[in-house]
């Protein structure tokens, strides 16, 4: 029983030994926090999203990660860091413009195909 209950207790102490932790926050490039990003470790499915702050935390095992950093209208970025006992990482995302091409709309189309949608057997359609 004392073998058991040693072997438990050098298991326990070893993977707490072993245990980092990650954390930041993340802003814009005006230093505004940014809420709710995706903050994920490239290639599993660990993975967080920041507070309303924009403050994020993962506990991880010590050892090198690739850390993404994903928002829609920013830039994702991906940074390579080394996890030792507790370590701080904050990032700036920088803001996509995106713009839109034009729409050119021709009178002579019809671009809803109503007239085809409408003639379509639903159950059996070769459009």
């Amino acid at each position: 029983m004392k073998l058991i209950s040693f072997a438990l207790l050098f298991t326990f102490l070893a993977t707490v030994a072993s245990a980092g932790s990650i954390g930041g926050q993340v802003v814009d490039e005006d230093g505004s926090a940014v809420p709710f990003v995706t903050v994920y470790i490239e290639g599993t499915t660990i993975g967080t999203t920041t507070n309303s702050e924009g403050n994020y935390h993962l506990d991880l095992k010590d050892g090198f990660y690739t850390i993404v950093f994903r928002y829609v209208g920013f830039k994702t970025e991906a940074k390579g860091v080394t996890v030792a006992g507790k370590t701080q990482l904050a990032v700036i995302l920088k803001r996509v413009v995106f713009q839109l091409g034009e729409a050119q709309i021709d009178g002579n189309e019809d671009p809803c195909s109503f007239r085809r949608v409408a003639r379509c057997d639903f159950k059996c359609c070769p459009h």
